[in-house]
């Protein structure tokens, strides 16, 4: 990790830690969504089939 961070210099660093932590958040947003949805339409058709 201090040699990548030698190699490329810190600001370059931050932006790529900064581009994988925002694509790992949208991910989980797009997860929890997702999870969410299907949850709901789950129900939906557990209400409709009683």
């Amino acid at each position: 990790m201090q040699r990548l961070i030698t190699k490329w210099g810190p600001k370059k660093v931050r932006l790529a830690t900064f581009i994988v932590s925002g694509g790992l958040t949208v991910w989980f947003m797009l997860t929890l969504y997702f999870a969410i949805k299907f949850y709901l339409d789950l129900q939906k058709i557990t209400i409709i089939t009683m």
